[in-house]
C-alpha cells in the first residue's frame, strides 16, 4: 500500500536496487529483468505526480518539473517513461529534445542455474547531434536517485 509520496521515493530506491542485482546476475530471466528497468523510470514518473499533489503543484508552470529539467539524468528518465507507458511521445515535447529515448539491451549472460545478468544503455540523440549519445542504466538510475533527492530539497520535502 503506497501512503504518501515518501513510498514512492523508497519504492524508486528499491527498483534501481534490483537494476543492481539484474547487472550483477540474479535468478530469473530476462522478462523479470525487463519489468524491473520499466518500471524503475514508470516509478520516477509516478514519484512526479506523488510530489506535485503533496506540495498542490497544479498550475501550468510546475514547480516539480522546473526543478526537475534542471537535471539531464531525470529529462531522459521523463522521456523513458513516457515511452515506456505510451510506446511514442506525442502529447508532450521531450524533455531531452530527443524523440528516440529508450533503454536497449547491450547484452545479457545467461548463466547454467538460472541465473542470468543484463547490461542496458539508455540512448537518445540530442538535437544536432550526429550520433545518439549512450549511458549505462545503472549508471542513470543513480543519477536519478541523487537528482530527484536534490529537487526534493528544493521543493521543501527532505527525502
Amino acid at each position: 500500500m503506497i501512503g504518501d509520496w515518501r513510498d514512492v521515493w523508497q519504492e524508486l530506491h528499491e527498483l534501481a536496487r534490483r537494476l543492481e542485482e539484474i547487472r550483477d546476475g540474479r535468478d530469473g530471466g530476462s522478462v523479470g529483468a525487463s519489468a524491473d528497468m520499466r518500471a524503475f523510470f514508470t516509478c520516477c514518473e509516478s514519484l512526479r505526480d506523488w510530489v506535485k499533489q503533496e506540495i498542490g503543484d497544479t498550475g501550468k508552470h510546475s514547480r516539480v518539473d522546473g526543478e526537475m529539467k534542471k537535471y539531464n539524468a531525470l529529462k531522459l528518465a521523463h522521456d523513458i517513461a513516457i515511452k515506456t507507458k505510451h510506446r511514442v511521445q506525442t502529447r508532450t515535447e521531450p524533455w531531452t529534445e530527443a524523440t528516440d529515448a529508450a533503454v536497449i539491451s547491450q547484452s545479457v549472460t545467461i548463466r547454467v542455474g538460472a541465473s542470468a545478468s543484463h547490461e542496458w544503455v539508455a540512448s537518445y540523440t540530442p538535437p544536432g547531434a550526429a550520433r545518439p549519445m549512450e549511458t549505462d542504466a545503472v549508471a542513470l538510475s543513480r543519477e536519478v536517485l541523487a537528482a530527484w533527492g536534490a529537487v526534493l530539497v528544493a521543493v521543501g520535502l527532505a527525502p
